[in-house]
């Protein structure tokens, strides 16, 4: 079983790439490494798969293959899943049974400022994939979708039948839209596919705009860190390997038809609801330094409670998270200090 994982040099998608690789699947690797953040941190996540990019990321074409020294069954591309042509080159060669799709353009912020690069990135290329799935057909496709879908939505927790009419972002925009795009393949094209809304991720190798990052540096220099609300709201913080967990289990189970002849699902991930200050609290103790806190206001439009109901993904798969907070805290202060003493090979 061939296995393609798009957004392989990111937070998810290489350590869902790790752990199939160590389970001996065959895996095809492809990201376009873009400078939306350091991409000395991409290439250390690449060099976790056995990926070591000697001459750097524009010595690497599309077509050329760089193979994992540590997994013989893994190879990565440097495409860019917004050229169509390069997204139906690698379908052609690559013939693969499953895809676990994570390329995406990440955060809201970003794309007050930036709305072409989400549509191009977000929508067009996921249109890419869909159209070459379209013509060399997998058994499944599995897509990061996300919490923002949820948009202006007060009523807590989140679930999945409820409404997504009222997006805050353009990035929220391009993930809703990927669902919308996914139902009409599965019904017009029968191609199997399921959307995880993704919630907050946290653990090793994160992504540095994410508030854990945010907050060990700012602890660990010393610097202001902003709490709203006195850090009394809350926020899913689920560790890595639980989400990768959840994602391998998917994978391996494609949606049967609904009761519409659809072959189409759709799940929250998530489900570890935490106060902003417990986290913090027990950030401090992993770290073993105490915060300066500074509190403000909430911010207008912010949402105060952000969490998911995983109910149904539980009820399908037997899932739900194994790591807590102050478990998954832990791992990630050790690994951030190692890293950024210059120790993250």
């Amino acid at each position: 079983m061939r296995i393609l994982i798009t957004g392989a040099a990111g937070f998810i998608g290489c350590a869902a790439a790790l752990r199939l690789a160590e389970q001996g699947r065959a895996v095809v690797c492809v990201d376009n490494i873009s400078h939306c953040y350091d991409v000395s941190l991409k290439l250390d996540r690449l060099y976790r798969l056995g990926l070591s990019i000697k001459d750097g990321v524009d010595s690497l074409g599309p077509e050329r293959a760089v193979v994992s020294r540590n997994y013989p069954d893994l190879r990565f591309f440097n495409t860019d899943i917004s050229d169509k042509k390069s997204v139906f080159n690698l379908f052609e060669r690559g013939r693969f049974d499953l895809a676990i799709h994570f390329a995406a353009k990440s955060g809201a912020g970003y794309s007050r400022e930036n709305a072409d690069v989400y549509i191009s990135n977000n929508i067009q290329g996921f249109l890419n994939i869909m159209e070459a799935a379209r013509r060399y057909p997998l058994k499944h496709i599995v897509y990061a979708s996300s919490s923002a879908v949820y948009g202006r939505n007060e009523q807590v927790p989140f679930a999945e039948n409820q409404s997504c009419g009222k997006p805050l972002s353009v990035y929220a925009v391009s993930k809703r839209t990927n669902e919308l795009t996914a139902y009409a393949y599965a019904n017009i094209y029968k191609i199997p596919s399921t959307a995880l809304r993704i919630f907050t991720v946290y653990g090793p190798w994160g992504r540095p705009d994410m508030t854990p990052f945010l907050f060990a540096k700012a602890i660990l220099s010393g610097e202001p860190l902003t709490l709203y609300n006195g850090g009394a709201i809350k926020r899913d913080f689920t560790y890595i390997d639980d989400i990768v967990e959840g994602v391998c289990r998917v994978m391996d189970r494609p949606p049967v038809k609904t009761e519409d002849g659809v072959p189409y699902a759709l799940y929250n991930i998530g489900g570890s609801p935490v106060l902003i200050s417990d986290f913090v609290e027990s950030l401090e103790k992993s770290l073993g330094k105490k915060a300066l806190i500074h509190e403000d206001p909430m911010p207008k439009g912010e949402m105060e409670n952000v969490w998911a109901d995983c109910s149904s993904l539980e009820r399908f798969i037997d899932w739900r998270p194994a790591i807590n907070i102050e478990e998954g805290t832990a791992r990630f202060a050790k690994w951030y200090k190692s890293y950024y003493k210059g120790n993250g090979k």
